[in-house]
């Protein structure tokens, strides 16, 4: 019964809004964003050129620190992981803004776990109707509670949508 009359007075209170969603993966086999020159290029041409004036741009990297080297699971490597963290933000964003026509990008929010980042990009027309912007973080690799694998994801609210994106990199083979 609510249902029938909550449709029936629709066109009162909801406003369909098209907004276009751009999300992409990619392993980064630990390659470092500055160094990796001809990467940035690759990337920008290749990559990243089809995610250019959408509304959001959500992109996920799996292994920005190289995880086979102990030191970098360690609590000590954090600011290694924080570094290659916003290093790959910022050298992400610069491309988006490059390849787009329309309007320019900034960040809505990220997070990283070891070597799991996940950006979410915005247009600036679009971040004033973005709101209750939360992140997750969660890791389950080594003895259950390792940040070698496990997930990251952030939700927010777009005008009235609920949009939740996750990034995860779990063990592999039939045996994990």
């Amino acid at each position: 019964l609510l249902k029938h009359f909550l449709l029936e007075r629709e066109d009162e209170f909801s406003f369909p809004k098209e907004v276009s969603v751009f999300t992409t993966t990619f392993n980064t086999a630990a390659l470092d964003p500055i160094e990796q020159t001809q990467f940035r290029e690759d990337a920008a041409r290749n990559w990243l050129n089809s995610a250019a004036d959408n509304d959001v741009v959500v992109i996920n990297l799996q292994e920005i620190v190289d995880l086979n080297n102990p030191y970098n699971l360690t609590y000590a490597a954090d600011f290694t992981t924080y570094q290659y963290f916003k290093e790959w933000e910022n050298v992400l964003l610069v491309i988006l803004n490059r390849s787009t026509s329309k309007q320019k990008y900034r960040v809505l929010s990220s997070a990283s776990l070891v070597g799991l980042a996940q950006y979410v990009f915005i247009t600036e027309s679009m971040a004033e109707h973005a709101f209750d912007v939360r992140k997750f973080v969660y890791g389950c690799g080594f003895m259950g509670i390792g940040g070698n694998k496990g997930a990251v994801g952030i939700a927010f609210t777009l005008f009235d949508a609920p949009l939740v994106f996750i990034n995860c990199h779990l063990s592999a083979g039939d045996s994990a």
